[in-house]
């Protein structure tokens, strides 16, 4: 299966959020009032834990990861 990364405007790696199907748009919409920066799903590993780094926090339930930006990165 081929990785799909959407943002906010087209670039050689990444889709438009606006030319994706309207189902991910929804999702990108709920996410981002959540506050949510990255949200990612796995095609195969999962993880159950909670990660902290110099930037992000990482909250992992199964093959869905999301991504909040820490207020004061390092």
């Amino acid at each position: 299966m081929a990785k799909i990364v959407y943002g906010k405007r087209d670039t050689a790696t990444v889709v438009s959020i606006e030319n994706a199907p309207q189902s991910i748009q929804t999702l990108w919409n709920q996410l981002n009032f959540l506050g949510v920066n990255i949200a990612r799903v796995r095609a195969s590993k999962e993880r159950y834990e909670i990660t902290t780094g110099d930037t992000f926090d990482g909250y992992h339930a199964g093959k869905v990861s999301i991504y909040n930006q820490k207020s004061e990165p390092r």
